[in-house]
């Protein structure tokens, strides 16, 4: 299970919805939601805004965390690469 969908599946029990009270107010299948929470599924930026408030928060928190963790592993890549080696002079 992704961060995202763990926090979506946690939020959406907290708020007392079903996978179908919840894909029904996001405009969604509850079989999509179910892959999103799952994490086979990527949760789509655009379904931020058809989220309850209550569980707006905490996925917009997991994907912020997502993305930033996704963020330093790439600026730590990339910082390697450019680090010159430390062989022989």
């Amino acid at each position: 299970m992704s961060p995202v969908g763990k926090a979506l599946r946690g939020a959406r029990l907290h708020a007392g919805l079903t996978q179908r009270e919840l894909a029904r107010i996001m405009g969604i299948s509850s079989f999509c939601l179910n892959r999103v929470e799952a994490g086979t599924t990527a949760f789509r930026d655009e379904w931020i805004d058809r989220l309850p408030t209550a569980v707006r928060v905490p996925v917009i928190e997991a994907l912020v965390g997502h993305h930033a963790s996704e963020a330093r592993r790439l600026r730590l890549r990339v910082f390697q690469r450019r680090r010159p080696s430390s062989g022989p002079v």
